[in-house]
């Protein structure tokens, strides 16, 4: 499969930017450079690209990239948040953490 564009990777990268609203997805198009004469042909054209095989594969490779940065921010997060007692969301994490490690609720 060929690589996306560079309005088509410009296009992918404004759907994460961009708040996920009804119409984003011409809003991203918009961002991306795609023009048309009127709203509903730009809405038909980001729907297109959207339902593109190489434009989803861009998508779900760019989410990996996102998710795996912010997991590391939110990694260090939580370490910090674990040990202050009192704070407001302390118990949250704990317990949240302890169920994803694998201890059951008491």
């Amino acid at each position: 499969m060929l690589a996306p564009t560079p309005m088509q990777r410009a296009f992918v990268l404004a759907l994460y930017e961009l708040p996920a609203t009804r119409g984003s997805l011409a809003a991203a198009a918009a961002r991306a450079g795609y023009r048309s004469q009127n709203k509903k042909s730009l809405n038909q054209m980001a729907h297109a690209l959207w339902n593109s095989d190489k434009i989803r594969k861009a998508f779900q490779e760019t989410g990996y990239r996102y998710i795996g940065h912010t997991a590391v921010q939110a990694i260090k997060a939580a370490k910090e948040l674990i040990y202050q007692q009192d704070h407001l969301d302390h118990l949250k994490l704990a317990s949240s953490s302890s169920i994803a490690g694998g201890h059951s609720r008491p």
